[in-house]
């Protein structure tokens, strides 16, 4: 899971968040909450390298999520590709979390758009604006996400906005991209923003705004 720490000093504007990968373990419960133990894990990447830039495709994306969900030697050996090992710094953490808290601290079942967002920034090599794509123009990155169609349309970066989310944002695209002429798509117009605009909120990117491009179907090829 990705903790976040508390700052200090909540006056310092200039302080960005702090975000660590963690192994956690429950050592105490009650119907208010519980207390977590925490070990720190870290990528083994050199200078300016991050787990964003090392995913230059979707099977790499899905090897290290893999490998996020059970970090073993005998998954990484498993892998078709090479992820950055995790190493365990001497690092131990005391949390306590209370059920009555509406603030999250935690973030479980990670994925590489949880990391990117947290703990790297938000900075992605593939999308080009708002976290969305024109999945015709992207030079080849597209292709190497099975993300590639047509031009015309905004779709969810598959790298800092996931690739399930991608795949089913770029099926629902071409269903009217190929078949678009005189079907009103505006019954589920309205679900798609919503579910893209969560997807943005979930992650915490400052630009949560979502292009009509990415939803509005109806009159868009006719």
């Amino acid at each position: 899971m990705i903790l976040k720490f508390v700052q200090e000093d909540e006056e310092q504007e200039d302080e960005k968040d702090i975000f660590c990968l963690v192994k956690a373990k429950v050592i105490a419960a009650s119907r208010n909450g519980m207390v977590l133990q925490c070990s720190r894990h870290e990528f083994r990447l050199s200078g300016r390298i991050t787990i964003g830039n090392t995913a230059k495709d979707g099977q790499a994306v899905e090897d290290i999520e893999t490998y996020l969900d059970c970090a073993s030697q005998d998954t990484l050996e498993g892998l078709k590709t090479r992820p950055p090992k995790l190493s365990r710094p001497p690092n131990l953490y005391t949390v306590v979390i209370g059920t009555a808290s509406a603030i999250p601290c935690l973030y479980t079942s990670i994925r590489v758009p949880d990391i990117i967002a947290t703990m790297e920034g938000g900075i992605c090599w593939v999308y080009q604006e708002g976290r969305f794509i024109c999945p015709g123009c992207t030079g080849g990155k597209a292709q190497r996400f099975n993300s590639f169609m047509g031009c015309g349309v905004d779709l969810a970066c598959p790298l800092c906005m996931g690739t399930e989310l991608s795949e089913e944002h770029k099926n629902y695209l071409k269903s009217y991209y190929y078949h678009g002429s005189g079907v009103d798509g505006s019954e589920g117009e309205e679900e798609m923003r919503d579910q893209l605009e969560e997807q943005l909120e979930k992650l915490g990117y400052m630009n949560n705004w979502v292009p009509e491009g990415a939803w509005k179907i109806k009159g868009m090829y006719n």
